[in-house]
């Protein structure tokens, strides 16, 4: 007994400096970008490289900060002046629209990812603090479920985050092409490694304290199941931060192939305007093949607004850009809730690698399961308008087989609801091999509740009784 309340203490502490890491965390997270070029670089390119790509950081960074560095407005000297001729909106005015449009909208996503984390992150870590002070005492708690939803969405937070910064810091850039390399600042990855750290360290812990109650038939099924499930909502859950997809584009000419793949966040393609195209089709009735032109979304409007579409009525219109931004918002919506689901089912499985209870991750797996497919469903909606777009831009090129469309593929996000399949077949295992509850032993026969044996009465010492006065002991 000694020995586990030791241990108890010891991964519950390890865990919880990863909790606290989590919660200061949040307010430091951040993206720093480093220059990976073949060129030395001198004092003075140096600080080139660090006003074009200047380091995201901080909670509220895109409360103020993103606006001014988005638009090139890097030192304190030029915010200075910027503020003393009226503010951003004097910088704003003579900007491009869609420039404009691209920095409110990034803005928007970062103040909502950042103040989600922030909210899950210490709506988390509190129950976790109070139950670890509870873990100390000696009364019972449910840190580890608490700690463990504390990391996982700081996990998720800083995922997301990652995605949006280093599409900001790109924009910020103005598409140079330097030989650039992204990364988390050193707060950031201290609270990661010290997350995963203290996720590894306390379900040892537990497993060693609690190995008689599990070594055998049933509980080593219990333990494998379970780390099964860990493994896979360790997929669900990269799955929903990596809302991205992967354009592999290949060519060959006069016998030499050539690729290239890129990996582009749906961030960037709701933020930027680079997919804001419409689709005009039509069939043409002498070859019966489909025939369809791209133009830009302000060239279709400019074409509309003068009348020039009239005769439109009868082709087929596909708004790409707008379908991207619908279906995109809502694969991310419902990456956020992916998320969240499979962090509390992480945590309500971790606790059946040692718990003798009966498992209550079934419920929450169904539910995740739900939302990985319908989060699956609206990302698969994105990839038909890309695949859409490369089809129409190729034109007759593939018609005649003499062009390769590029290949779009949403590898993580499949795997989030394959993964999902086989947590919810590991809940079901679960279930099936959790222990039983024992009823009570009848001694007196079959089929009949179990009562204790009468017990004969007990009487004290025999006592004097005397007819004259009528008392006793006399």
């Amino acid at each position: 007994n000694t020995l586990q309340k030791i241990l108890s203490i010891v991964g519950s502490a390890v865990l919880m400096l990863g909790v606290l890491f989590a919660i200061i965390g949040i307010f430091g997270i951040g993206v720093e970008a480093t220059y990976t070029g073949s060129q030395v670089m001198t004092p003075e390119m140096q600080q080139w490289f660090e006003l074009e790509y200047p380091s995201h950081s901080g909670l509220f960074y895109y409360f103020s900060d993103y606006s001014y560095n988005a638009y090139g407005i890097v030192t304190e000297e030029e915010r200075a002046i910027v503020e003393a001729m009226g503010g951003l909106s004097m910088v704003t005015a003579d900007m491009p629209g869609e420039m404009v449009t691209a920095v409110t909208m990034t803005q928007i996503f970062g103040i909502g990812i950042s103040l989600t984390t922030a909210a899950l992150v210490i709506s988390f870590g509190i129950p976790a603090i109070i139950n670890f002070i509870k873990c100390l005492t000696g009364k019972a708690n449910n840190f580890g479920k608490w700690a463990v939803l504390t990391v996982v969405m700081f996990f998720m937070g800083s995922g997301m985050l990652y995605a949006l910064h280093v599409y900001a810091m790109e924009e910020s850039a103005m598409g140079m092409t330097e030989a650039v390399s992204y990364g988390f600042n050193g707060i950031t990855k201290t609270a990661i490694v010290l997350g995963c750290i203290g996720i590894g360290v306390f379900v040892a812990t537990k497993l060693f304290a609690t190995a008689k109650s599990w070594l055998n038939v049933k509980g080593i099924l219990r333990v494998s199941f379970a780390v099964v499930a860990v493994i896979a909502l360790a997929f669900v859950f990269t799955g929903a931060k990596e809302v991205a997809v992967t354009v592999t584009e290949s060519a060959n000419y006069e016998g030499v192939s050539a690729s290239s793949t890129e990996t582009m966040s749906f961030f960037k393609l709701i933020i930027s305007g680079d997919y804001d195209y419409v689709i005009i089709s039509a069939t043409d009735p002498t070859t019966g093949l489909k025939v369809s032109e791209v133009m830009t979304g302000e060239a279709y409007d400019e074409m509309m607004s003068s009348g020039a579409g009239a005769f439109l009525g009868s082709y087929e219109t596909e708004y790409i850009g707008d379908t991207i931004l619908i279906y995109g918002m809502f694969a991310h919506m419902m990456a956020i809730v992916v998320a969240v689901l499979a962090a509390v089912a992480l945590g309500k499985m971790l606790k059946n690698l040692w718990s003798e209870e009966k498992s209550g991750h079934l419920g929450i797996s169904i539910v995740l399961l739900i939302f990985a497919l319908i989060y699956t469903v609206f990302a698969f909606m994105v990839k038909g308008q890309l695949d859409s777009l490369f089809e129409a831009q190729a034109g007759e090129a593939v018609t005649l087989g003499t062009a390769v469309l590029p290949e779009v593929s949403i590898t993580p996000i499949i795997l989030a609801a394959v993964f999902a399949v086989i947590n919810l077949g590991m809940a079901i295992a679960q279930k099936v091999v959790a222990p039983k509850p024992v009823a009570p032993v009848n001694p007196y026969g079959y089929g009949m509740p179990a009562y204790a044996a009468p017990q004969a009465p007990q009487y004290g010492a025999p006592q004097n009784y005397n007819n004259n006065n009528m008392s006793f002991g006399g």
